[in-house]
This record gives structure tokens, C-alpha cells and sequence, in this order.
């Protein structure tokens, strides 16, 4: 049995792992304790070291996320409005600070890593109007905010920053132009761009052009390739992988159209040879014809596509109305973290499941906040970060 402040992990599947085995992971949630404020814990996956990143926030936390050496994170601090109005990076152990502060009627979004865990990148546009938003970057002590891209135009906004180059020279975004009147609606998207360039802003290139909005894309391991993933809008949302050169020649589909109504992304393998991706489907079919989920015979989790081949193959899964999003692998590509998706119901307390690259040892990592931690009334609201070493 947990109690509190301890993380306690249960093999299942014939599992035979021990607790504290994940090798010094970690992960954050957000907590709120007394008078509406709220804080970013840390906790080692071995039961440990407890313990408050960032200060206190009025208003909350959004998509906070370890820097890849997991010395570090980052996290979004929610405005009264509701736009995320400053990047915090809290040094694990250390101190925090505001790296960027916008403006009121501006927003921030998509804060990326560097692989060197040295700087971010990060979209900043107006709240109010679809353009003007643009690409930048910052030194992770708050030093050499720069802006990379020229401003969205009229109708036209930057989705999303995707990935960096493996070497952090380039950044790969995605700028996409809608209806009038319709912008961020995804339905009523006309084109979308696939484009990298320098992080100084230079040798701008657009790699691909699709006819909606892309939902996710990844710069591959060795900077070769780009994956993306386009969806359409009916049914149980069918989305395909797409694979193209950083060149933008040789862009081809990959497998097979999977389902995602209840979870998004995209991820390589270290190696490079496939991605990962999570799926709704039932057991013999990816692309549903109903537009409804049985809960007895539909099963969803997450899928290893090789991106030669297009050979797919299950890495776990379960019976029922939901699918896996993947949140963490490790920094030598054997050990992923992950939380079930419910298309029903979706609750974001959700614990964090670890599983091996090849479907093994699946066990369940249950964490509770300590409550002097988070000023004597918490409530453990979700698993936003994980670090894998």
C-alpha cells in the first residue's frame, strides 16, 4: 500500500520489476494547495526526494516538460485570461526563473528543448487575431531571446514548433493558412507548411505542402527524415504517417491509417528504423467505419511502425475505449513511459505505466504529493513530465 509521498510500482503482465528499478526516473505533476495557488512537484520514481520546483502560481501550470538531460524543467505559467503568459525553467535542485515574459494580450505556446538542454524554442503570437505569431528561441538562464521566423500573415498561424535538428542547428515548424473567419480550426484549414530552418533564422525550407493541417511531426535521429501525421476530419478521427527526406523529396506513407480519437503523437525510435504511435481501433480493423467505441471489442494502445518496411507491430494494449500516449523513453530507447487515454471518460489522473520496447515488463507507477509539500491540501491533478535517463 502507497502512502504518501512514496511511488509505488506494481508489476503486472508477469512483470517481475522491483520498485526504484526505472534506473533515477522522475516525474512532475502540478499540485494545488491553499488560497487557489498552485505549484510543480517532482518525485523520483523510486519513492524519493519529493520536492517543489516553481513558485507559486495564481492562476497554474501548462505543459511543463524536462529538458532531455533531466537537470532541468520547464514549464508555462497560466495568465488570468488563460494565455500562458512566461516560460519558468527550475533548475532540479536548484533555483527558478522567468526566462520569458510576454505581454498581456499575447500568448506563449509549444516550448521545445534543445537536444543539448541548453536552450528552448517557443511560438509567441497575439492572443486575439490569426497572425503575427512567430518562432523564437531563448538561452535556458533567460539570456539571447531571439526571434527565428518572420511574423504569421493575415489568416495564417504557426501550429507549432515540432522538433529540433539532433544537432540544435534547425528548428522544424509548421505554419498553416485557414478560411476566413475560421483560423485554428483544424476542419477549415487550406494549406499547410512543413518548414525547417537555422535556429539564427537563416536557410528557410520548406520541406513539404499538405492540403489541411498536420497533426504532429518529428525530426528523426539522424536528421534525415521527417515524420508527420495528417487525420481527417469524420468518423473516429483515421490519421496516416507520412515520412519525408529533410529534403523534401521521397515524401510516401507509412503503413497503414490508425485511429487517435482519444490520443495524439508521434515518435522515432532512437535507432531511427520506426516511430511509435498511439491507436483506437478494434482488434482487426485500424480505420473504423462506426462512429461509436464498444467497449468490448475495441482496443487501443501503442503501435512500433518500421518506417522501411511499414511492418507494424503492437507494443502494448488493452480491451476497451481507450489509447496510450506516450510521454517519456528513455536515453537508450528501451523503456517507455506512458498513460491510457479514456475515449469515454477522460480523466486526467491517469497514472504513468512503464513499459519495455518490446511489450515487457509492463508495471503501473502510482505517485501521492506530500502534503507539506503543497501547503497541507493537495490534490494530485497529473503526470505532465516524465524523465527516463
Amino acid at each position: 500500500m502507497a502512502v504518501a509521498g512514496s511511488v509505488l510500482i506494481c508489476g503486472v503482465a508477469g512483470s517481475t520489476a522491483a520498485v526504484g528499478d526505472s534506473g533515477g526516473g522522475k516525474l512532475a505533476y502540478e499540485v494545488h494547495g491553499a488560497r487557489q495557488r498552485s505549484w510543480i512537484v517532482a518525485e523520483d520514481l523510486n519513492g524519493m526526494n519529493v520536492r517543489r520546483l516553481v513558485p507559486a502560481a495564481e492562476h497554474g501550470w501548462r505543459s511543463f516538460d524536462w529538458a532531455p538531460d533531466g537537470t532541468a524543467l520547464s514549464a508555462e505559467r497560466t495568465a488570468a485570461s488563460g494565455d500562458l503568459d512566461a516560460i519558468v525553467v527550475a533548475s532540479d535542485g536548484g533555483a527558478s526563473r522567468i526566462v520569458v515574459r510576454v505581454r498581456r494580450r499575447m500568448n506563449i505556446r509549444t516550448v521545445r528543448w534543445s537536444p543539448d538542454s541548453g536552450s528552448l524554442a517557443f511560438i509567441r503570437e497575439p492572443s486575439l487575431r490569426c497572425s503575427g505569431g512567430a518562432v523564437w528561441r531563448v538561452r535556458a538562464d533567460g539570456s539571447q531571446l531571439r526571434r527565428v521566423t518572420r511574423p504569421a500573415a493575415a489568416r495564417s498561424t504557426i501550429v507549432s514548433v515540432g522538433d529540433w535538428s539532433q544537432d540544435g542547428q534547425r528548428l522544424l515548424y509548421q505554419a498553416t493558412t485557414y478560411e476566413r473567419g475560421e483560423c485554428g480550426r483544424p476542419q477549415y484549414a487550406i494549406r499547410t507548411l512543413l518548414i525547417t530552418i537555422g535556429v539564427d533564422g537563416s536557410a528557410r525550407k520548406v520541406v513539404t505542402q499538405v492540403g489541411d493541417e498536420v497533426w504532429d511531426e518529428a525530426w528523426s535521429p539522424d536528421g534525415s527524415e521527417i515524420a508527420y501525421l495528417t487525420c481527417v476530419f469524420h468518423g473516429e478521427l483515421p490519421c496516416q504517417p507520412w515520412v519525408v527526406d529533410s529534403t523534401g523529396a521521397h515524401r510516401h506513407r507509412v503503413g497503414t491509417p490508425v485511429n487517435m480519437y482519444s490520443a495524439l503523437g508521434l515518435n522515432w525510435t532512437h535507432d531511427g528504423r520506426g516511430l511509435f504511435i498511439p491507436f483506437l481501433c478494434g482488434p482487426r480493423q485500424c480505420s473504423p467505419s462506426a462512429d461509436y467505441c464498444d467497449p468490448k471489442t475495441w482496443s487501443g494502445g501503442l503501435r512500433a511502425i518500421d518506417v522501411q518496411t511499414g511492418h507494424t507491430r503492437t507494443v502494448v494494449s488493452r480491451v476497451g475505449c481507450s489509447s496510450a500516449a506516450l510521454m517519456a523513453i528513455s536515453r537508450d530507447g528501451s523503456l517507455l513511459g506512458f498513460s491510457w487515454i479514456s475515449l469515454q471518460a477522460y480523466s486526467t489522473n491517469q497514472p504513468l505505466m512503464l513499459v519495455g520496447l518490446d511489450g515487457s515488463e509492463l508495471r503501473t507507477v502510482t505517485a501521492v504529493p506530500v502534503p507539506d509539500v503543497a501547503g497541507g491540501r493537495a490534490k494530485w491533478e497529473d503526470v505532465r513530465a516524465v524523465y527516463l535517463p
